[in-house]
């Protein structure tokens, strides 16, 4: 079971957890995300991936088919994008 975990300002604001492997950003891509916790939407949907972290549990364990137990965390630490999702193209993208 994977669970991916959001943070920023060193804050976890955002977590979900999956049955199966999700996509994980990479660092520098931006990415759009719904909060669940609707306070935060009023920070826009629009964020930077500034880092990945992964952190495998235990160590020794070997992932089986139809696993529910969490083995696998991923912290992606973002930023706000200040272009909001813009393209590097589009004319209101800021340099």
């Amino acid at each position: 079971m994977f669970k991916l975990e959001f943070s920023y300002q060193c804050e976890v604001i955002e977590s979900r957890e999956f049955d199966y492997a999700p996509i994980i950003p990479r660092e520098g891509e931006k990415i759009r995300l719904e909060f669940t916790n609707e306070n935060y939407n009023s920070e826009g949907f629009w964020w930077q991936v500034v880092e990945v972290h992964h952190l495998f549990s235990p160590a020794n364990m070997v992932p089986q088919p139809n696993m529910r137990e969490l083995n696998h965390i991923v912290t992606i630490y973002i930023e706000k994008d200040p272009n909001k999702g813009l393209p590097k193209n589009d004319p209101l993208h800021k340099s």
